[in-house]
């Protein structure tokens, strides 16, 4: 399970998901005054489409989007979509006669099928974070993060799972989309409701999967706990080891870091200040963090700090190292951050110790 294609629309058109595919513009613009930096603009007839088919057995799909509504349904029993998979046919967002926001999907790929529609009346000016789900036995839509509408289905009326092209925008004219779109992800399984809502936040959840298999352990702890620290001149998050690295193996970090300053950098060192694990990376706001690193002895047989030693997080307006005058401006958040074994990135996830506190947590507060 993964994020399969993840289009962020601020100019760059490459897929940063997991399928290999593109996607071709047939006259979209773009349009720096966007939701998140930036989007595309479709005005009825301009579409992408991608080079290859995907969803090949898809049973369950989650469709994502911000959109921007440049113009409603005017004519009864019309609908505009925005975007999906396959022509008329599989599943896709559109914008209903009632100008609701819904998610249809084809029961046999013909365009008769299921849908399940927001309460929002969508209204032109205005932004909507837009994610359809469709999991085991039910439909759901949210509307910026919150669950709006869910209809309980069967499954197993949904035969038609075969493999087709992603579109965004226009498909044929009488039904297309007026607006702007921007930040496109498709997922091949079902979303939760907390994670739909960090989505629609800006957060960035579930990268492509590694030949390891899904979701590999998250060796830093800590990490759903506040760990924020102060310091006169950078910001500094510190999350424990779960246990010791590893001297010639390599690790890889991802992190998600916001900051409200467009010259902001992150460093991560072991146990302190002394041995990087990163070097120093600038990060813009919503900014994504990755590096692989490969441990030294000094890493491996750390004696001091705490446990098995501690990842700190330093972040600053300086790429030398956040010292002297270059004080953070602004503010600055670790969304989420995980360091694994191995040389590429794997599904977001916490470590097992911070799963069992946040249950413990729970039972505290029932």
């Amino acid at each position: 399970m993964s994020l399969r294609v993840w289009l962020p629309l601020t100019k760059d058109l490459k897929n940063q998901g997991l399928d290999d595919v593109t996607v071709t513009n047939n006259g979209a613009i773009f349009d720096a005054n966007g939701k998140l930096g930036g989007c595309y603009s479709f005005d009825g007839s301009h579409y992408f489409q991608s080079n290859k088919k995907i969803g090949e057995g898809w049973k369950e799909i989650t469709f994502a989007c911000w959109i921007y509504l440049n113009e409603v349904v005017l004519t009864s029993g019309s609908w505009y979509r925005i975007l999906g998979i396959g022509a008329h046919t599989r599943a896709h967002l559109d914008i209903a006669s009632n100008n609701t926001l819904r998610l249809f999907v084809s029961q046999t790929g013909t365009t008769s099928g299921l849908g399940v529609s927001s309460t929002t009346v969508g209204q032109a000016g205005k932004w909507y974070h837009l994610c359809g789900v469709l999991g085991n036995n039910y439909m759901s839509i949210y509307i910026n993060g919150l669950k709006e509408n869910e209809k309980v289905i069967d499954s197993s009326s949904i035969t038609y799972t075969n493999a087709d092209y992603f579109r965004i925008g226009s498909i044929t004219s009488g039904n297309a989309f007026n607006g702007k779109i921007s930040d496109v992800r498709v997922y091949d399984h079902a979303l939760s409701p907390l994670e739909v809502k960090q989505i629609s936040q800006g957060l960035i959840l579930h990268y492509p999967l590694n030949n390891n298999g899904f979701g590999q352990e998250n060796l830093l702890i800590d990490t759903l706990k506040d760990q924020n620290k102060t310091h006169t001149a950078y910001g500094i998050v510190d999350y424990n080891f779960s246990e010791h690295l590893v001297e010639g193996e390599k690790y890889t970090i991802t992190a998600s870091v916001t900051t409200s300053s467009e010259k902001t950098f992150v460093g991560m060192y072991h146990s302190g200040g002394s041995y990087s694990m990163s070097g120093w990376m600038k990060v813009n706001k919503d900014g994504f963090y990755q590096k692989t690193f490969t441990a030294t002895a000094n890493m491996a047989n750390r004696t001091q700090g705490i446990g098995y030693g501690f990842c700190r997080v330093y972040v600053s307006n300086n790429p030398a190292g956040g010292q002297g005058s270059y004080a953070l401006a602004g503010t600055a958040n670790v969304n989420w951050i995980k360091i694994e074994k191995g040389d590429k990135a794997t599904s977001w996830c916490p470590n097992g110790t911070d799963e069992l506190y946040n249950i413990m947590g729970l039972n505290d507060n029932i």
